[in-house]
């Protein structure tokens, strides 16, 4: 069952309100697994765990950090050879990318009950701290026909609660609280094996901030295309960060007024993770309804240079800029309601050549918003500014 309004928790400060869900995960796009260094080395690892198979167990170091061989309570069902003797040319990553955990349900389905692993008893999440968890599936191995294996999927998922499992599968789901499903993972998004192979298998990264000292567990879901095929919930490894506390957001310069008095108010919402694919929405709130407006950025610093002679905007973004997509304030006209917004971090993921792209943790950006107010100055008005430092 999943429940789209659990938020329990709201904080907030100055201009900047962000908004997290207790306990539960945010998930980022799926990516897919080609090299050692995509081990995520953020923050300070609380764990990180090697769902071995059965006759196959290792707990390798990939990119610095050790996966332990784990077998989760009731997955005993494992595949070895996964990989199917693809290569990263790194030990580690093949390793553990090379042997898969499954749960031991007798009855399978497509698609398949929720797996379940309960994350907080593997290591210390301490209330009020932030964490990153990143999850791995491959599974290269072709099958045939309706059983083609490498065209398997997993969804991830998360819950809140005491959660009870018969082999693996959570049989009380109902009486839990379920977060968001990421998108689905593939088994082997380019179907192939062997030499000459790179990519293997996709890992996805989520985050989570610990409200509470409830059950917290990962959920797993199988999927096949086709109907006929059945399978068991399975994963190859995962590991959970400490974050270090968010870097600052800030509210900096003065916006302009338009001709009808509106002053537009600028914010965000969400967390600046260079790592993450969505999840920073920057806002502005008392535009002009029914205008043309957009938000740009820079990568060079802050500026307070006047917008025109004698009008009242600000440009508060050092040059070079880049410019997000034009859009409508909606609203009603000549009234202080409409507003814009863009969620930056899916913008850049789906530009990666946009301004400042490769973006890094640390990198600081500003950011602004432009609309058209034809009787002003150069017949337009902007907002106030935004700098933001991305975390890891």
């Amino acid at each position: 069952m999943r429940l789209p309004n659990c938020f329990s928790a709201l904080a907030c400060s100055a201009a900047i309100c962000v908004q997290a869900r207790a306990d539960l995960i945010t998930w980022g796009a799926p990516q897919n697994s080609s090299a050692a260094s995509e081990v995520s080395t953020a923050g300070t690892l609380v764990t990180a765990r090697n769902c071995f198979a059965s006759g196959f167990s290792f707990s390798p170091t990939v990119n610095g950090v050790t996966f332990s061989a784990f077998g989760p309570s009731g997955w005993n069902n494992a595949g070895s050879a996964t990989m199917n003797t693809s290569t990263s040319g790194d030990t580690g990553y093949d390793q553990m990318l090379d042997g898969a955990r499954a749960t031991s349900e007798s009855t399978l389905t497509n698609p398949t009950g929720w797996g379940g692993i309960r994350l907080d008893s593997l290591g210390a999440l301490t209330v009020g701290k932030t964490y990153q968890i990143q999850v791995w599936f491959c599974d290269q191995r072709p099958g045939a026909g309706s059983a083609a294996i490498n065209d398997r999927l997993m969804t991830l998922s998360s819950a809140t609660g005491a959660a009870t499992l018969t082999s693996g599968v959570v049989s009380n789901l109902g009486s839990l609280t379920q977060g968001a499903n990421s998108a689905p993972l593939e088994a082997d998004p380019n179907n192939t094996f062997g030499a000459g192979d790179t990519v293997f298998g996709q890992y996805v990264i989520g985050t989570f901030t610990r409200n509470s000292a409830s059950q917290l567990w990962l959920l797993v879901q199988g999927s096949h295309p086709t109907a006929a095929n059945t399978l068991r919930p399975h994963v190859n490894a995962f590991q959970i960060r400490e974050l270090p506390p968010a870097p600052p957001v800030s509210v900096y310069c003065t916006a302009g007024t338009s001709t009808n008095g509106c002053v537009p108010s600028i914010s965000a919402t969400g967390t600046p993770s260079a790592s993450a694919a969505s999840g920073f929405t920057i806002s502005v709130a008392n535009v002009e309804g029914q205008k043309q407006g957009l938000m740009f950025y820079g990568v060079s610093g802050q500026a307070i240079a006047p917008w025109g002679s004698g009008g009242t905007s600000f440009l508060c973004v050092k040059a070079p800029t880049q410019r997000l997509g034009a859009q409508s304030s909606g609203g009603t006209a000549s009234a202080c309601d409409g507003s814009l917004s863009n969620d930056w971090l899916a913008f850049v993921a789906a530009n990666p050549g946009v301004l400042g792209a490769p973006f890094s943790a640390g990198n600081v950006v500003n950011a602004q918003a432009w609309y058209r107010d034809p009787p002003a100055v150069k017949t337009t008005n902007l907002s106030d500014g935004l700098e933001f430092t991305l975390a890891p």
